[in-house]
């Protein structure tokens, strides 16, 4: 995934997002820049070894489609963002099938629509295209502990894993900064090794003041 070019679509707004901690965080493992890159070769190598083979655009198994269907809230910013995943996958030989939720149901159906808040406590996805807050404190324990998983929880992807919810626990019981960030380093590099969600960007606000407001930038 090329985030640059996703800004790049939306007029560079905003700024790339690597990970389940900010990178402008004091808590932000530089290393795991490393760990985000991943060659062609390398996934069609994974793909091979899955059964995959590249037939015309897409990779192909028993004659189907290599593809992946992704759920989002219908929005500017989100359709735009889709419609550039959907070109970087084909790219890469993988189909991306597109499920868009209306912000309002749409009266005309007569089949019931499912909301997109109905769509994320059912866990009915295979993925999901949504937004979560990105505090300036890295406590992600109620994104990323296991305890979290069933709704109204926020681990969306239904990560367990027994090291980091111990590391993201110690992480909430120890006082020093420094001794948090070995923690949250450790939480980041198993995060990286499974990968249990990709983050893409920080799309931005704007803020629109009237001139009569002095002494803002």
């Amino acid at each position: 995934i090329d985030r640059q070019e996703i800004l790049r679509n939306l007029e560079n707004q905003g700024r790339p997002v690597l990970g389940p901690i900010d990178q402008e965080s004091w808590a932000f493992d530089p290393d795991i820049l490393k760990r985000e890159v991943i060659s062609q070769e390398e996934f069609t190598k994974s793909a091979n070894g899955l059964g995959f083979k590249k037939n015309g655009q897409y990779f192909q198994k028993d004659g189907k489609d290599l593809k992946l269907t992704i759920t989002y809230l219908e929005g500017e910013i989100s359709t735009q963002i889709i419609q550039t995943l959907k070109n970087q996958f084909e790219r890469n030989g993988i189909k991306l099938v597109e499920k868009k939720i209306p912000t309002t149901p749409d009266s005309t159906t007569t089949a019931q629509q499912e909301s997109f808040t109905d769509i994320v406590n059912n866990r009915n996805f295979e993925a999901i295209l949504t937004g979560i807050d990105l505090t300036q404190d890295p406590d992600i324990y109620n994104e990323w502990h296991s305890s979290k998983v069933d709704p109204p929880g926020l681990n969306l992807s239904g990560y367990s894993n027994k090291f980091t919810d111990q590391t993201l626990v110690n992480a909430r019981l120890i006082d020093t900064q420094e001794e948090r960030k070995k923690e949250y380093f450790k939480f980041q590099v198993r995060f990286f090794e499974e990968t249990p969600a990709i983050y893409l960007i920080n799309p931005g606000i704007k803020i629109f003041l009237s001139n009569r407001i002095l002494n803002t930038k």
